[in-house]
């Protein structure tokens, strides 16, 4: 069946009696989902692929099937009418989108963080402030900078090499896990380096 054909058939889907139910309460992924209240599988036809959505379609017409959908403005049911050959393109962008967001993110915590040290910073190796003239200690600055991009850099690779693939079946605790792992490393790192810079000063011992 053709996507336009889908779409004109979707269309005409009517649901006389709304469910009462949450669709976020609901367990399963993002194209079937297990109603607690009327103990039936609900299927989202706004996120189901054309093959999917085609025989959703024609089970609906053999049996009574609980549906959900999402309308755009003009009324018209949101499906998914990418091409098939282009799916697979397009979910690969959408990864490496989400997770060069995410990098991006962590770099701008990391500057965050790193704002504080700048003038008359609290010196982490003896937890007092230190007055060193108008900027910090350039041994302790340089260290905690090469820190911060070596940081980043691991994050980068992290999110690039490994990203979180896009999957219709992506629950939410599988999208919260996937970043969790892929945190860890640059986590470490950054811990790594805080070590070493509380423990060891900056280059040349800081300074101080």
């Amino acid at each position: 069946m053709k996507i336009s054909d889908l779409q004109n058939e979707v269309n005409k889907i009517v649901i006389r009696n709304p469910c009462a139910a949450n669709w976020d309460d609901m367990h399963g992924d993002q194209t079937v989902r297990f109603c607690g209240q009327c103990k039936k599988n609900v299927h989202n036809l706004s996120a189901m692929n054309p093959e999917q959505l085609a025989f959703t379609l024609e089970l609906r017409e053999r049996q009574p099937t609980c549906v959900f959908m999402a309308r755009a403005n003009d009324g018209s049911v949101i499906i998914d009418n990418c091409p098939k050959f282009l799916r697979k393109q397009r979910d690969k962008i959408r990864a490496y989108a989400y997770s060069a967001l995410l990098t991006i993110a962590w770099l701008r915590a990391q500057e965050a963080c790193a704002q504080g040290l700048v003038g008359a910073p609290v010196d982490p190796r003896y937890g007092q402030a230190v007055e060193v003239g108008a900027l910090a200690d350039f041994g302790y600055d340089t260290a905690r900078d090469i820190s911060r991009i070596v940081t980043a850099l691991s994050a980068i690779l992290v999110w690039f090499i490994f990203p979180i693939k896009a999957r219709h079946s992506a629950t939410s605790t599988r999208l919260v896990l996937a970043v969790l792992e892929r945190l860890a490393v640059p986590l470490l790192v950054h811990l790594a380096g805080t070590y070493m810079l509380n423990n060891y000063g900056g280059l040349g011992g800081g300074g101080i």
